[in-house]
């Protein structure tokens, strides 16, 4: 004989106010924590932030933002932003370069590191996520990267 879903014998039976689960859960005390330390705690537990952005509490001097590339073609520009992932590649003159995609608070953007930026910069990508990037904004939106550093609270 099947016991229909949400039955009294089932695990999906429906729970009332007055059932002892519920109270038991009323009478914990929940943690407090600020915004800043649930986000620290979602990218330790989860690896990912659901309720902010991790650059959100790290501070800003007037650097652009993703969704202003495409009018400042050309220009020497200054970002922060996330990592979210990269890639290496070999040149032809066996040294190496890496594409390293960011992301702020309003999208997604690429930065090429050439060797000699790559040289200087490449290891910092291993080292922290929060980046202060400048370089020269070309066709598509991508940045020519000419310089980052770790961003810092």
């Amino acid at each position: 004989m099947a016991v229909p879903l949400g039955g009294p014998d089932t695990l999906f039976a429906d729970a009332s106010a007055g059932d002892a689960i519920r109270a038991a859960l009323a009478g914990m005390p929940a943690a407090e924590y600020t915004q800043e330390q649930r986000l620290r705690y979602e990218r330790e537990i989860l690896e990912v932030c659901v309720s902010g952005h991790p650059l959100d509490f790290l501070p800003r001097n007037g650097e652009a933002w993703s969704d202003e590339l495409d009018r400042l073609r050309g220009k020497r520009v200054t970002l922060c932003g996330w990592v979210v992932t990269y890639r290496h590649v070999g040149t032809k003159n066996y040294r190496n370069m890496m594409f390293v995609t960011l992301e702020d608070q309003r999208g997604l953007y690429e930065v090429v590191l050439f060797p000699d930026a790559y040289d200087r910069y490449g290891g910092l990508v291993f080292e922290t996520r929060a980046m202060r990037v400048t370089g020269r904004v070309e066709e598509g939106g991508q940045i020519n990267g000419e310089r980052m550093e770790a961003l810092k609270r």
